[in-house]
């Protein structure tokens, strides 16, 4: 893959979630930017940017943000590109200004991709159901589960629908994709273990999509529900999830 699309994001004076097309991309506020690759949650044409103010949120102080979709371009190790800017935005929101719903942001933009439909953008017309609650649960836990015990057998799989669309999207070879997933898993097992936080159920918030059967996994404080200490230093990484509901079962979508 020879390019590739980050979004690059700055808040001051409140914290807010970043959603794109309706997942929850992560947490940004003072002190703590969001920068990350965004490739695998955009569409063709239009593609919904949001940023909401966490429930319970007043604003005390004017609220500045600064948006930025960067394209960047791989043409070797040897060879520095210059990323581009495909798309900014920087605003202040005052704190008597009324927000919709808490958007801070709500904007549609058209960026310069040529990917498939993803799987989940048809997910989410389909209505979420009185179970769903029920049955994410237990499927975290059993994903923890496999997590604490290392089984790649049992965990790698629970991500092929994924791997397979991304494969495909990109052109890549399936099996050699897969593998180097599985590689950065072990590793990752090998060097980290659960967060605290993460192994405790009563923390476990599942939010819809669009109140669809497509559920965003976070803890109350908001942040991912998938959360990494290291073994080895005081490093930690978060990961973030997003599950659906069909028939009964649960997949990871992204």
């Amino acid at each position: 893959m020879d390019k590739t699309l980050c979004i690059d994001v700055h808040l001051e004076g409140a914290m807010a979630k970043l959603c794109m097309n309706g997942m929850v991309l992560g947490l940004v506020g003072d002190g703590l930017p969001l920068r990350m690759s965004v490739h695998e949650y955009l569409c063709r044409g239009e593609n919904r940017l949001q940023l909401v103010v966490l429930e319970g949120t007043h604003l005390k102080q004017p609220c500045t943000f600064s948006v930025h979709i960067r394209l960047h371009k791989d043409r070797g190790a040897d060879v520095l590109v210059q990323s581009d800017v495909v798309y900014a935005i920087e605003n202040t929101v005052m704190p008597r200004q009324i927000l919709n719903k808490g958007r801070l942001m709500d904007v549609r933009v058209d960026l310069p991709i040529h990917l498939p439909a993803w799987h989940f953008l048809t997910l989410v017309n389909t209505p979420a159901t009185s179970a769903d609650r029920c049955r994410l649960q237990s499927f975290c836990s059993r994903l923890l589960a496999w997590i604490e015990d290392k089984d790649l057998d049992a965990l790698l799989p629970q991500f092929s629908a994924r791997n397979r669309e991304l494969a495909q999207a990109y052109g890549l070879d399936a099996q050699l994709n897969a593998q180097r997933f599985g590689a950065a898993w072990s590793q990752c097992l090998a060097e980290y273990e659960l967060a605290s936080s993460t192994t405790d159920p009563s923390q476990w918030c599942f939010d819809s999509v669009r109140n669809s059967c497509v559920y965003h996994a976070r803890l109350k404080d908001h942040t991912p529900l998938l959360q990494f200490r290291s073994t080895q230093h005081d490093g930690r990484f978060e990961m973030p999830l997003h599950l659906a509901v069909i028939n009964s079962d649960v997949f990871v979508v992204r």
